[in-house]
């Protein structure tokens, strides 16, 4: 009996403890979070205490219920820290749809492991990380960690939702701040105001977002207009004993320079190779494309991330002499060989790719994540990526281009623009010289020409095999049934204006009709028009990219065949892009041409659906066909059918 008794306590006690362990379940969600998500966040609460200017201390806890399978990657855990950020995960839990504990992750079935990828050479990154295997669903994600960082250059960057099909049932940031040290932050596409208050010789400020149904993917949304999040930053810091303030863009340039200072001294090998190779020079900007080709033969990109490495650059004579360097390493020793030669040169922080400096008024650490070089010149100031050994000179790419960066000065530092392109710079001109003979082969010559932006991928190859562009081709050209015959890549000019020219000779085989031939227009390099239908717009429409595409053709036939033309002329223009093709036929030549020209451009919701009407125009002109008959076989044909009759 007291056998039975005891069995009976433990049993009782597992089963409280398991309902203790009944979390979340799918029905308290409610309804309208349910429509078109494939997530729903039931929790998501961020608090950070800033403990001293230089330490500071945030609690994530996070909780997600997986609908159907479009969500797993959201169930998975995965971490970032260093040895200046101290990660603990608390726990992480799993349930099913009635919120009972399915999983509870063990300490040992965390992976830990260095996150440094093959061109890091000094790294601290590390990453904690679990992946879990679903076998029904909806299930809930649960867990929870704590990070201590020793330096602090930024606080907090809140982002509750990061992408469509998410929805928010609830939400929260708390910042919690000592009175006498001052905070900076701002918040973006929130309407609730962040609610400030005070507790003891502390201020805390708060905000919660509750109950928002996920957003819908919309063609050229900008998710940086949409999304809600806030960041909050210091003013005055201490980063690796280098103490600053970050006010404004000025002071930060005066606590970047406290990091370069005394790095820009040369090795004497490195001197004596830049006095050889600008000696009898006299032309400032000849001077400096030769240095640069000089740091490009002369080194090769790694990352350094270690530390204050991953602020501070390598000193140049340690570059001069190994050969390598990350983007700041690099930078610092392209501006001390120039400024050596006499050169007037800025070390530019840069938002590289998806990053921007969005806020150009507002300081902070979060906007750049890239060094790149300024040499001012009196008519068109030089821009240097230092990171690739084959760019040409003074191109940036379209991943610095178009955009602000900062220039850190001797004293301080100063936003300015870098190379500003438009669909006049950026321009695609395929010339094509096409021959059909009677049997159905046609053979290609086709001439293609990227200027601008339009060339950064036709740069890149350069230097690729002739296997690899061969491959390369093979997507570009309509017929999968072609045979390269040459294949020739060639740097027309550098600079801003680059352009690359690309030469592909090739034939294919066309299935012949009885009295015709036809050729499915375009065959090689197609517009590349991405717009898709978007029929309850919510957002406005942001087109980023600004080009002109133009092509020429000339189709010989043999004697006897004629151009059968089934479509009119096409001309579209409105504020957004411009289109225009036109056909003339004569003496066995077709000369067909077309121009498209995209405009960057912010299209109201209410604008789209004309908009996306008239581009659909242009895409199904994209399949236009070329048919060409035998007018003397027909007419042959023709007489013959008579004569029987």
């Amino acid at each position: 009996m007291r056998k039975s008794l005891i069995v009976f306590f433990f049993l009782l006690l597992a089963n409280i403890t398991i309902a203790k362990e009944e979390k979340y379940p799918v029905r308290e969600i409610p309804k309208p979070l349910l429509s078109k998500s494939c997530v729903v966040i039931r929790d998501y609460s961020l608090s950070f205490k800033l403990i001293s200017k230089g330490e500071g201390k945030t609690i994530v806890h996070i909780a997600k219920t997986i609908l159907d399978d479009r969500g797993d990657d959201y169930a998975n855990i995965s971490l970032q820290y260093s040895k200046d950020i101290d990660l603990d995960i608390n726990y992480i839990k799993y349930y099913d749809a009635n919120g009972k504990l399915i999983k509870k992750v063990r300490n040992r079935e965390i992976k830990d492991y260095s996150n440094n990828a093959g061109y890091v050479l000094l790294g601290d990154g590390r990453n904690k990380s679990f992946f879990y295997t679903p076998t029904t669903y909806p299930y809930t994600v649960e867990y929870e960690y704590e990070e201590e960082c020793d330096g602090l250059l930024s606080y907090v960057k809140w982002l509750p939702v990061s992408s469509s099909r998410v929805s928010i049932q609830k939400s929260s940031l708390k910042v919690d701040i000592p009175k006498d040290i001052k905070v900076r932050y701002f918040k973006e596409n929130i309407d609730k105001e962040i609610v400030k208050s005070e507790l003891d010789d502390r201020i805390i400020y708060s905000l919660e977002l509750n109950n928002m149904k996920c957003f819908q993917y919309e063609p050229y949304a900008d998710y940086f207009e949409i999304f809600p999040y806030v960041e909050f930053h210091p003013t005055d810091f201490i980063y690796s004993d280098y103490s600053g303030n970050m006010s404004n863009w000025k002071n930060w340039g005066l606590w970047m320079n406290k990091l370069i200072k005394g790095r820009r001294e040369l090795d004497e090998k490195t001197k004596n190779d830049v006095d050889k190779l600008i000696k009898g020079i006299s032309d400032k900007r000849e001077k400096v494309r030769i240095l640069y080709k000089y740091l490009q033969s002369k080194t090769r990109y790694v990352c350094i991330s270690l530390g204050i490495g991953g602020l501070q650059p390598m000193k140049a004579s340690d570059v001069g002499k190994t050969g390598y360097g990350d983007c700041k390493a690099l930078s610092n020793f392209m501006v001390s060989i120039l400024r050596y030669a006499g050169i007037e040169s800025y070390y530019c922080e840069i938002g590289n790719g998806k990053l921007k400096i969005r806020k150009p008024d507002f300081t902070s650490v979060s906007q750049t994540n890239h060094i790149i070089v300024c040499v001012p010149m009196k008519k068109d100031t030089i821009w240097l990526e230092n990171t690739s050994q084959n760019i040409p000179f003074n191109y940036i790419g379209s991943g610095n281009s178009n955009r602000k960066a900062l220039m850190i000065e001797d004293e301080g530092a100063k936003i300015v623009n870098t190379h500003m392109y438009s669909y006049k710079d950026n321009v695609n001109r395929v010339n094509s010289e096409i021959e059909i003979s009677r049997d159905g082969k046609v053979s290609f010559d086709i001439k293609d020409i990227g200027s601008g932006l339009l060339a950064e991928s036709y740069i890149y190859k350069l230097d690729e095999s002739k296997e690899d562009l061969k491959k390369f081709h093979k997507r570009l050209i309509s017929n999968g049934s072609s045979k390269i015959e040459s294949i020739d890549y060639k740097l027309l000019n550098e600079g801003k204006d680059a352009r690359v020219l690309n030469r592909v000779k090739y034939s294919v085989k066309l299935s012949k009709a009885k009295n015709s031939l036809s050729i499915r227009m375009p065959f090689y390099n197609r517009i590349p028009l991405k717009i898709v239908r978007c029929r309850h717009r919510k957002y406005d429409a942001v087109v980023k990219t600004d080009y002109t595409h133009i092509d020429s053709i000339r189709i010989k036939v043999p004697k006897d065949f004629i151009f059968l033309k089934k479509d009119s002329v096409l001309n579209i223009e409105n504020k957004y892009f411009k289109y225009s093709d036109r056909f003339s036929f004569d003496k066995g030549v077709l000369v067909y041409t077309r121009e498209y020209i995209e405009k960057k451009a912010r299209i109201l919701p209410k604008e789209y659906k004309a908009y996306y009407r008239l581009y659909k125009k242009i895409y199904k002109r994209q399949k236009t066909k070329f048919k060409f008959v035998n007018l003397l076989e027909i007419t042959k044909n023709i007489s013959s059918s008579d004569k029987k009759k």
